[in-house]
């Protein structure tokens, strides 16, 4: 009911996103060689968080539900990575539903530790939590070519570390459409700013103060698109 109430007609998070991210996620554990390190509930926890990163994706941002008061927005709490966690909790829904009958097979304790890293990895893609990720690639990286150690918290368990490689690979599949041919990355480019401007529209006209990477008024794609590159891509990326 909600969707209907403010989805944007133009909108980047369609199912067509959902087999993108999901698809370089895959890519890119493969050739990571993290895909052969994982055990087959860690496997199954990552093709499913990648599948429901941004299930029921209203098309706006967390800010616009909290500042207009929406039923979402109420529904949990006012917190401000609210959409994670609705991705996170429709998705366990749908792992544990009868109609899907996804995890019918595991035990219950198996259902809870799939259920808990599907909730980790979705909640890992909150943009709120870029740059604390950002800090632990680049601990990593730094660690890695002073060849001191491999730049992981040595308090972290094994299991906690895997599902840290895991979390960092899913938040750069998310990211990664910058990162694909002009083409693919251009095609991208013009739907999620479609999206940023279909908010501030709704934002105008709903009196709201306009979010001004949303404002089509003032802002052009190739602004957005550089920013988005400069200040959340490259530190991710280039660590």
């Amino acid at each position: 009911w909600w969707r209907r109430e403010i989805r944007p007609a133009s909108c980047c998070h369609k199912w067509v996103h959902v087999v993108h991210v999901t698809q370089t996620l895959y890519s890119l554990a493969v050739q990571s060689g993290l895909l052969e390190r994982l055990s087959p509930k860690q496997r199954l926890a990552l093709i499913i968080s990648a599948m429901c990163h941004d299930l029921e994706h209203p098309g706006v941002n967390s800010a616009y539900l909290l500042k207009s008061n929406s039923t979402l927005a109420s529904t949990y709490n006012q917190d401000p990575g609210l959409l994670e966690k609705h991705h996170s909790l429709r998705a366990f829904e749908l792992m544990i539903g009868r109609e899907s009958s996804l995890l019918l097979k595991l035990s219950h304790a198996d259902k809870r530790e799939v259920c808990s890293m599907v909730r980790d990895l979705i909640c890992a893609t909150d943009m709120g939590r870029h740059s604390t990720f950002v800090a632990a690639l680049k601990r990593r990286v730094e660690a890695i070519e002073s060849g001191s150690t491999d730049g992981r918290d040595p308090l972290m368990s094994e299991d906690e570390r895997t599902l840290e490689d895991m979390q960092l690979l899913l938040k750069c599949a998310d990211i990664s459409n910058v990162l694909k041919p002009f083409a693919v990355a251009k095609h991208w480019a013009v739907r999620v700013t479609d999206e940023f401007f279909a908010q501030g529209d709704l934002e105008r006209v709903g009196g709201m103060e306009v979010t001004p990477m949303c404002d089509r008024r003032t802002q052009s794609r190739v602004a957005l698109q550089k920013g988005f590159i400069d200040f959340v891509v490259a530190p991710f990326v280039k660590c």
